[in-house]
């Protein structure tokens, strides 16, 4: 069982659920985790993950599929709005994905592979394009290009 976790209540205007910590009101209550349920049903392999790390998600989700009973994952990742909110909130900006073209071959496995609004490929030049606007840092298609030709601004400055 995969339990996608992003603590609000998207479809209906991102109210507070019993997995946020916060009631109806905006007061502190009691969180909920949906592993503790699981784990209280007696479930015996439960895992929480990051979904933004993909390579320990493929890992866990693989390992839970091989468990010999009734497995469960959680995937918990901030909401994307959310997250966005409070960043400006504190007067803060999310890290931006830069495209390194020269280690760009074209091949589009970051647009194929995630749907992301933020990128777009230019049929013409071969290369994805980052819309700064839209792209929230999360660094999923850093993970998924073979290349290392998407890479986050961070992480661009350390290797400088």
């Amino acid at each position: 069982v995969l339990i996608f976790d992003n603590s609000w209540t998207s479809m209906t205007g991102h109210q507070p659920n019993p997995g946020t910590g916060v009631n109806a009101m905006g007061e502190p209550s009691l969180r909920i985790r949906a592993e503790n349920i699981a784990r209280s049903c007696g479930v015996g392999f439960v895992k929480v993950v990051n979904p933004l790390d993909l390579n320990n998600t493929i890992k866990t989700i693989k390992e839970a599929i091989m468990y010999d009973g009734v497995a469960v994952v959680v995937c918990r990742s901030p909401c994307t709005l959310q997250y966005l909110r409070e960043l400006r909130k504190r007067g803060e900006k999310p890290d931006k994905i830069v495209l390194i073209e020269d280690r760009c071959v074209g091949c589009k496995l970051c647009v194929t592979q995630l749907g992301c609004p933020a990128l777009l490929f230019d049929e013409e030049k071969k290369k994805p394009i980052v819309n700064r606007e839209l792209c929230s840092g999360c660094g999923l298609c850093s993970q998924v290009c073979p290349r290392e030709a998407l890479v986050l601004e961070s992480k661009l400055k350390e290797e400088e």
